[in-house]
C-alpha cells in the first residue's frame, strides 16, 4: 500500500505495476542479508519490527533510482508505449487517490469523497484503483486505519474505544470486525500478545521469572 507513494521515476512505477521485474545492477551481500531480515520481520507478529522493515525496504527501493537498474517486461510485452517517460494519466490519478486517503483515513471518508478529489466518477475511481493495486478503496482505507490502530494499541494507556475512534472507525463493533478480519485476532488479543512477547524480550525477564 506504500508503493504508489514512493518517489520513483514514473516510467519505473508504471512498468512494475504492469508486470515488469525491477533489477538493480548495484546489489551486494548487504542486500542478501537485509532482504532475509526484512522477510523475517514482516512475517512476525511484532508490529514494531514489521514497521521497521517496511521503512528500510522503502528506502532501499527508492535508492534503486539513483543506481543502475533495468526493467524486464513480462512475455508478450515490450514496454515501448512508455518510452516517452511521461506519467500515464491513470497512474497520476491513483497517486492522487493514495495521497487523499493517506491524509484523511482517520476521518469518515467515502468513495465519493475520494473520487471527487481525483476528479473521477466514483465507479471509475473504484475500478481504476482495484485494477492498479489489487485492492478496493475500502480495503486500502481499512489497511491504513488498522496500521494506525496497531501502533496506538502498543501504548498501554490507550483505551480500545479511543483507538477505534481515532483510527477512523465509526464504531467499536466495526473496529473489532475489521481488526479480526485483517489481523486474525481481536484488538485486545493483539495487545496481550504484544505485551507477552516484549515482556520476555526484555533483558533479565527470564531470570526474574525464574525467581517468581
Amino acid at each position: 500500500m506504500h508503493f504508489f507513494r514512493l518517489r520513483l521515476p514514473h516510467l519505473l512505477i508504471h512498468r512494475v505495476v504492469h508486470g515488469a521485474t525491477l533489477l538493480t545492477a548495484a546489489g551486494g551481500k548487504g542486500d542478501f542479508f537485509n532482504f532475509r531480515r526484512w522477510s523475517e520481520y514482516l512475517s512476525s507478529d511484532d508490529t514494531a519490527k514489521a514497521n521497521h522493515a517496511v521503512e528500510e525496504l522503502l528506502l532501499r527501493i527508492e535508492r534503486i533510482a539513483l543506481e543502475r537498474f533495468g526493467l524486464v517486461d513480462p512475455p508478450g510485452t515490450d514496454g515501448r508505449e512508455d518510452d516517452n517517460g511521461d506519467e500515464p494519466p491513470s497512474l497520476a490519478k491513483v497517486r492522487r487517490i493514495c495521497d487523499f486517503i493517506t491524509d484523511n483515513f482517520r476521518e469518515g471518508i467515502k468513495s465519493t469523497d475520494i473520487a471527487n478529489f481525483a476528479d473521477l466518477h466514483p465507479k471509475y475511481a473504484m475500478s481504476l484503483f482495484r485494477r492498479s493495486t489489487g485492492m478496493t478503496l475500502n480495503e486500502y482505507v481499512n489497511l491504513l486505519r488498522l496500521s494506525y490502530a496497531q501502533a496506538m494499541l502498543i501504548d498501554d494507556e490507550a483505551n480500545v474505544l479511543h483507538v477505534a475512534m481515532e483510527s477512523g472507525f465509526g464504531s467499536l463493533s466495526a473496529f473489532n470486525k475489521c481488526f479480526r478480519k485483517i489481523s486474525g485476532k481481536s484488538p485486545s488479543d493483539f495487545r496481550r500478545d504484544y505485551r507477552l512477547r516484549h515482556r520476555f524480550d526484555r533483558p533479565g525477564a527470564l531470570a526474574h521469572g525464574g525467581h517468581a
